[in-house]
């Protein structure tokens, strides 16, 4: 058995990337803690099992959109959701970025948002906006360069038709997927709507009727069973986002009543991804797969539960924004668990090449830190501290609006045009009582201060 790497991250000197200690470092194992990775791999951990050297794993990463934490069971039914936790390990604290565009970037690059630019979703049809740059290394071509066959199903939403239509159509394939089927380039909407929209299959367009979250499962389930060897795919549904509405009956439990509130429509849509997701996990085995469920941003402000707070919710740094569901189950990971390590969206990239025995690019991924060891040992710490971001509008110009927040274990700084707040999460979850700054909590501000001026020393606006 492979013992883990440790941690590595990239800074910046003298304007160019350079590797160094751990941005934001993981607590040192304790001896227990070493004991139990080195035994890893001749004996079954009451946690897991951390497969041999050999096989690599298959990759599947399945993002929901404007799924935030309270969304699911139990407020939800997602019974198939609900089962992948039952095989894998819940993070408890999973952060992203407050919106969709920033958020699909972390993930697939490895670094924040604010190094290409990105503070807020991506207009496809504003040709002022921006279009990830093909420079940038992201996750498919690193894999698809070492022998694993890639797939993007789905929403995009990391380019504009600036670049020409024919090259935003096949945008996400010039970033290593070997293929991009059921696609949009962005959001359905009030006339491209879930049950009439064109789709993109390898740079060529087609109108279709059949309903999207379908299409996108349909697309995903056709080719992973079609596919040998070592597979990445990446599963991006729109569902839940909106254009709220009333899903095919088939997809719902029976007898579901839906309300006309755009509140029970989204629940339904929540529902309906579940199913198909069931149907995709179907295609699945979990002894050579390793499985990740994650969002993209919290609830949108328009389909907020009764009581939630619309203004922490989707586009806010609040945790109603920012603290996402993440689970990730399979190949050996611990069966049933959850963990209270702190991670970020950008971690993704780090930890699928960890668990794949690919060394991450020098330069490249630079704010992604591997939460591999949590899903054998879940009681294992993760980072110190993560970092959200949100500001409009994109590009390196002057900023309308911009709001940042650093969480540790226990507190968060947000700081926006109001000034700072600081919070007590665990004695405060819903952020309704900022301490103060001075006093007693001033050695907490200035060392959550810190944490966020050494993102602005690396040019986080």
């Amino acid at each position: 058995m492979r013992i883990p790497r440790a941690n590595e991250s990239y800074g910046f000197v003298g304007g160019t990337r350079c590797r160094r200690s751990p941005m934001h470092r993981t607590s040192t194992l304790t001896l227990a803690g070493l004991v139990c990775l080195a035994l890893l791999g001749s004996t079954r951990h009451a946690d897991g099992v951390a497969p041999d050297d050999p096989p690599r794993p298959n990759i599947l990463v399945i993002v929901g959109d404007d799924v935030g934490w309270g969304d699911l069971d139990p407020v939800v039914p997602t019974p198939n959701i609900a089962a992948l936790a039952s095989q894998g390990v819940t993070f408890r604290r999973a952060y992203a970025m407050p919106y969709c565009s920033p958020t699909r970037f972390s993930l697939l690059f490895g670094m924040q948002a604010f190094r290409e630019g990105l503070g807020t979703y991506i207009d496809p049809n504003d040709l002022d906006d921006i279009s990830v740059s093909r420079s940038e290394l992201a996750l498919p071509r690193v894999l698809r360069d070492n022998g694993y066959a890639t797939l993007a199903a789905g929403k995009w939403h990391l380019s504009t038709f600036a670049i020409g239509v024919p090259d935003a159509y096949e945008w996400p394939r010039q970033f290593g997927f070997q293929h991009f089927l059921a696609g949009r380039i962005g959001n359905l909407g009030q006339t491209v709507t879930y049950t009439n929209w064109p789709r993109i299959d390898d740079g060529v367009r087609t109108d279709t009727t059949e309903y999207n979250t379908t299409a996108v499962r349909r697309a995903a389930s056709q080719w992973w069973e079609q596919t040998t060897g070592p597979k990445f795919a990446y599963v991006a549904f729109h569902a839940p986002h909106a254009p709220f509405h009333v899903p095919p009956s088939t997809l719902l439990p029976p007898g579901q009543a839906v309300g006309s509130d755009d509140r029970s429509k989204y629940e339904a849509m929540v529902m309906a991804l579940d199913a198909e997701i069931g149907k995709l996990l179907a295609k699945v085995d979990l002894e050579n797969t390793l499985v990740i469920f994650v969002s993209d941003n919290g609830t949108p402000t328009n389909a907020c539960a009764r009581g939630q707070d619309t203004g922490k919710a989707k586009g806010s740094v609040f945790e109603g924004g920012i603290h996402v569901p993440l689970i990730v189950a399979g190949w050996g990971a611990a069966r049933g668990r959850t963990t209270e390590a702190l991670v970020s969206v950008t971690d993704l990239f780090a930890t699928i090449l960890e668990l794949t025995q690919i060394p991450r690019p020098v330069g490249h991924a630079i704010d992604s830190v591997s939460f591999a060891r949590q899903l054998y040992v879940p009681e294992l710490r993760g980072r110190d501290w993560v970092y959200s971001q949100t500001f409009a509008p994109n590009g390196f110009g002057p900023k309308d609006h911009n709001a940042r927040a650093v969480v540790t274990k226990r507190y968060k700084l947000m700081a926006d045009e109001r000034g700072e707040r600081l919070f007590d999460l665990e004695h405060d979850p819903d952020e309704t009582h900022p301490l103060p700054l001075r006093g007693g909590n001033a050695w907490i501000r200035d060392r959550l201060r810190g944490f966020m001026s050494s993102m602005a020393s690396q040019g986080a606006p």
